[in-house]
């Protein structure tokens, strides 16, 4: 059964198979890597970068400045 990120955020998985080239929203990246029960179960279709991760203009303008 496919979730979208969102429908994901009260799941637990045991397995979960994650493109995160798709995401374009600030936020969504962290989703998916905290509702994996085990790392040895979480496949990646494409390596994780760090453009993957985006952050609200208001996080980033107090973490920085």
């Amino acid at each position: 059964m496919g979730h979208t990120i969102h429908q994901a955020q009260r799941l637990t998985l045991e397995h979960l198979i994650f493109d995160p080239s798709n995401v374009t929203k600030h936020g969504l990246t962290y989703i998916p890597l905290f509702c994996i029960y085990s790392k040895e179960h979480l496949y990646l279709l494409c390596p994780l970068l760090s453009n993957f991760f985006y952050a609200d203009a208001i996080v980033e303008e107090e973490m920085f400045h």
